[in-house]
């Protein structure tokens, strides 16, 4: 059975409507294509809310609707969109300029759509409440875990944990600790090279070495308040998660 022309007609503008309101044109129920200020406007509108192969600065010739220059405006857009239409008929017949530009709008709302989507499950933290109740509780737990002290800022508080995690749960500090494991360190020294710092009586070797023992015992004691002051360092700045200090040459700053 063949369809008459007219119900072709009226079934073809319902298609195209139909693409009008899935774009979300302003005024897609009362669109004719017949109108030239209708036409230039959609034109203007895809390309402004749904194509975008212009910046926002170069736009401004062919948003310019009312413009005697449109037409040259239209033809190089086509032009830089790659417009298959052109050099045809069809370049001619605006319902097939509307519905290649429709196509196009189609396209591209899709491929951003996809872009969006790629990327938020390339970076899944993007979609992470901060803010929410059980984020705070998983963090102070996390915290609890690595014995990091409480800090009102949870955020701040994460950011010590990753340092943390960072500098001792790496795979060669964990490799380092089990290496060292059970290591003792032991430096060996003469004890008559070491300095005592003051004069003792004439031929008292006795009296040396006892000045001598006590400047080691006084350095050790001092070595091991250099190493707490170091780790109450490292523990500070664990919290505020800006850290200066390479505690393994004992010292402060860069």
């Amino acid at each position: 059975t063949r369809r008459h022309p007219a119900h072709r007609t009226a079934l073809s503008m319902r298609q195209f409507h139909a693409k009008l309101t899935a774009l979300d044109v302003p005024g897609c129920e009362t669109f004719d294509p017949s109108d030239d200020s209708a036409f230039r406007g959609l034109v203007a509108w895809l390309e402004e809310q749904r194509i975008r192969h212009y910046a926002a600065a170069d736009r401004a010739k062919l948003l310019d609707v009312n413009a005697a220059a449109w037409p040259e405006a239209l033809r190089t857009y086509l032009a830089d969109i790659r417009c298959p239409l052109l050099g045809t008929e069809a370049e001619n017949d605006r319902g097939s300029v509307i519905e290649w530009l429709l196509s196009r709008a189609f396209g591209d709302t899709f491929k951003q759509a996809a872009d969006s989507t790629a990327a938020a499950v390339r970076n899944p933290l993007d979609r992470l409440d901060f803010e929410a109740d059980d984020f705070k509780r998983g963090v102070q737990e996390l915290a609890t875990l690595l014995k990091i002290p409480h800090y009102p800022d949870h955020k701040e508080v994460l950011k010590a944990c990753c340092l943390l995690i960072a500098q001792r749960l790496s795979p060669e500090s964990i490799s380092r600790a089990r290496d060292e494991a059970g290591k003792v360190r032991v430096e060996k020294i003469r004890l008559d090279e070491v300095p005592i710092g003051f004069d003792t009586a004439p031929g008292s070797r006795s009296g040396a070495e006892l000045a001598r023992i006590l400047r080691l015992l006084y350095l050790a004691d001092l070595r091991t308040l250099q190493t707490q002051i170091n780790h109450a360092i490292v523990q500070v700045q664990a919290i505020t998660a800006d850290p200066k200090t390479d505690e393994r040459l004992g010292k402060v700053g860069r």
